[in-house]
């Protein structure tokens, strides 16, 4: 078996820009394995939560933004505002 070149965060963007939230969601997870403290990835995670329509487990993993971002104010804005539009999309389905 062959190594992919492109870190599992990378494969997850990929599969998360073609809507395969699934996968992208199992590279992130590979990703959070090799980068625990990232608060991005976390974040992408959320993303590909709510694409899965899995808003609880979305707003969980923001929610975790603010233990691991505390030295990235960017990235805990970030996990805010992302928050705040899964709070409305899930309360308007």
């Amino acid at each position: 078996m062959s190594r992919s070149p492109y870190p599992p965060w990378e494969l997850a963007k990929l599969a998360g820009s073609a809507g395969d939230y699934g996968k992208a969601l199992f590279y992130l997870r590979k990703a959070l394995e090799r980068y625990p403290s990232s608060p991005w990835i976390r974040i992408d995670m959320a993303k590909a939560l709510a694409g899965l329509r899995r808003w609880d487990e979305a707003g969980d993993i923001l929610g975790e933004v603010a233990k691991y971002g505390q030295f990235d104010q960017r990235a805990t804005d970030t996990a805010r505002k992302y928050l705040d539009e899964i709070r409305s999309k899930s309360k308007r389905l």
